[in-house]
């Protein structure tokens, strides 16, 4: 048989075979461009249906900050962030999926989590009750390292850690109260701030707080990085760290002996500010609340009872009568007003209260003790009312308003303390000179802040001017106003020097330094607002040294000691005067000030 029969016999000829292959390979070639076309419709717009099924294309990742730090004055680390994690649990989800027959699912929850991290199940089984429908609840705000992995290590469906920062105080409870406290945020929740809520952490929040930053990117169906996208980068922004005028070593020697003295006299609370007369710094504010000394409190303060870094700046913020510790400025303004002398003689009374009267009105002062007629110094050193009185009256209402005014009360210190008080001042529409003018100069009828009286009283301690007062910095700075003059000034010191030999400031005098100063033993107003109490006292010191130079001024107050416990030191100069005096010697030690008194004085 011939060649091309053979062909012939196939049936298929080669032409028909190429013209099939092209036809195949378009074909292939249409179905592989739609498929591609698909893919990239689906990329592109993707339908409602499936877009809940489609993992990102894109992402973004946080890159955290770390909020600024607090330092003392000497550059102590006071409060730092440092990463931890917190347990929270979802009550909801607990009470439904663990179901064992009456068993209290939260309470059983509560007890396992107790028994592995050491934290009270009495709390845990209380947060978990009071939310029992909530999703989310915290459980505890912060976990040691191994508490974090004991509770990681509990097989219990409805609990989780969350990663994060929390603000750390390396010396626990000492300033938890200026230092004051920071919100928690999780690496998670980049939009909810690390924010101070209190304190200083608060006050400086603008300094101190932290912007975290963020990386964008595209990623594949495998979640692997594509590319990052143009501009997609934020850096991080850390917060600056802030340096307070506080001195954790005067904070520490302030807290000891003012809790000493508290506890001591059973007292409801008390405080110690020390402030450094050379620049203005608060070296010091010592603050103390005692529950439950047998008598309805004195000072209160709730939210210091769930986190002492909650506690209420009371130095700034509660305003009390001072007392015979206001007579200093009165004292003062009254000789360079030129309506008294220092060594003129005043008829004061020897052994019964005075009388004044205006028009119809009567008014009884009486002195604890009666000297007889006596000097303008006298006045002072034996805290006399009568005196004080009998030269109030020989001062126009105006003078005395204006007295209080250039002194500072009536207006906030604006140290930086939240929430601070301007005081209670008589406005001069309701000032009644018999009582208003009487009872203002011997610290009676006006509500001052304990920061108010330490900045009037730096004003005896320098140059007549009233100074400015700061936790930190000095942004609040102002020019000094003139109060009284230098000369005045010295003069006042060189008297309130004779009440630590001659008055009440005995018991307080140091073996170290000149300290001079002013006691005050002030009734207690009643909380009903009808009156005073008999029996019941606010006793206060005031003091600075040494005396030619002087460096700081502390002022103590005791809020309702007991008499009961201390029945012959209750007074201002024998139960706040020793505080002064102890807290003086130890920061004047420390700040490396020598001793200005003569040994053989002692």
């Amino acid at each position: 048989m011939s060649e091309e029969s053979a062909s012939d016999t196939s049936g298929v000829s080669p032409d028909r075979i190429g013209r099939w292959s092209r036809v195949a390979v378009a074909g292939v070639s249409l179905l592989l461009a739609g498929a591609l076309i698909r893919v990239a419709q689906l990329q592109a717009a993707p339908e409602a249906s499936l877009e809940a099924h489609l993992e990102p294309r894109t992402a973004k990742a946080v890159r955290p900050a770390m909020r600024g730090r607090l330092l003392d004055r000497r550059g102590q680390i006071i409060a730092l962030s440092v990463p931890s994690k917190r347990l929270f649990a979802d009550p909801r989800f607990v009470r439904e999926q663990w179901v064992d027959g009456g068993i209290d699912p939260l309470g059983n929850l509560a007890l396992r989590l107790a028994s592995a991290t050491g934290l009270d199940a009495g709390e845990l089984t209380k947060r978990l009750r009071d939310r029992a429908d909530s999703r989310y609840v915290v459980l505890a705000d912060r976990l040691e390292p191994w508490q974090a992995e004991a509770a990681s290590a509990i097989d219990v469906p409805g609990i989780g850690l969350e990663a994060g920062l929390v603000r750390h105080r390396p010396f626990g409870d000492l300033a938890a109260g200026l230092i004051g406290r920071v919100g928690w945020t999780g690496e998670d929740r980049d939009a909810r701030p690390h924010a101070g809520q209190a304190g200083a952490e608060a006050r400086f929040e603008r300094d101190l707080r932290h912007e975290a930053g963020s990386i964008g990117f595209r990623r594949d169906a495998r979640g692997r990085t594509l590319e990052v996208f143009e501009g997609g980068f934020t850096p991080p922004q850390d917060g600056t760290d802030v340096r307070l005028s506080i001195d954790m070593v005067v904070q520490a020697a302030a807290e000891q002996v003012l809790a000493e003295a508290v506890e001591r006299s059973n007292a409801a609370g008390g405080q110690v500010i020390v402030v450094d007369l050379v620049d203005g710094g608060l070296l010091a504010v010592a603050d103390l609340i005692r529950e439950n000394v047998g008598r309805d409190g004195a000072a209160s303060d709730p939210l210091r009872r769930q986190d002492p870094a909650l506690a209420r700046p009371r130095a700034v913020t509660d305003p009390y009568e001072p007392g015979s510790t206001f007579k200093p400025f009165v004292w003062a303004y009254a000789i360079d007003l030129g309506v008294v002398a220092p060594d003129e003689v005043l008829q004061t009374p020897s052994g019964t209260p005075m009388v004044f009267r205006d028009g119809r009105s009567a008014r009884r002062i009486r002195d604890v003790k009666y000297y007889g007629p006596s000097s303008w110094r006298k006045v002072l050193v034996k805290s006399l009312n009568t005196g004080m009185a009998i030269v109030s009256q020989r001062m126009t209402d105006a003078q005395m308003q204006e007295c209080l005014r250039r002194f500072g009360f009536g207006t906030s210190t604006a140290c930086g303390l939240a929430g601070e008080s301007a005081g209670l001042v008589t406005a001069p529409e309701d000032w009644k000179r018999l009582y208003s003018q009487i009872s203002v100069s011997f610290g009676q009828e006006i509500g001052v802040t304990a920061m108010q009286m330490l900045r009037a009283f730096a004003v005896l301690c320098g140059d007549g001017t009233l100074p400015t007062l700061h936790l930190a910095g000095r942004s609040n700075w102002a020019p000094p106003e003139v109060v009284v003059h230098p000369e005045t000034a010295r003069l006042a010191r060189e008297v309130m020097e004779h009440v630590m030999i001659e008055g009440t400031g005995r018991r307080a005098r140091s073996e170290r330094y000149r300290i001079f100063g002013k006691s005050g033993t002030a009734q207690l107003v009643r909380a009903d607002g009808g009156g005073y109490h008999e029996d019941r006292y606010r006793s206060s010191f005031i003091g600075g040294a040494p005396f030619e130079n002087p460096r700081v001024a502390v002022l103590c107050v005791i809020d309702d000691p007991d008499k009961t416990a201390v029945p012959d030191a209750y007074g201002g100069g024998a139960l706040a005067g020793p505080v002064v005096r102890d807290v003086i010697d130890a920061t004047l030690e420390h700040l490396g000030v020598p001793p200005d008194r003569d040994p053989s004085d002692r």
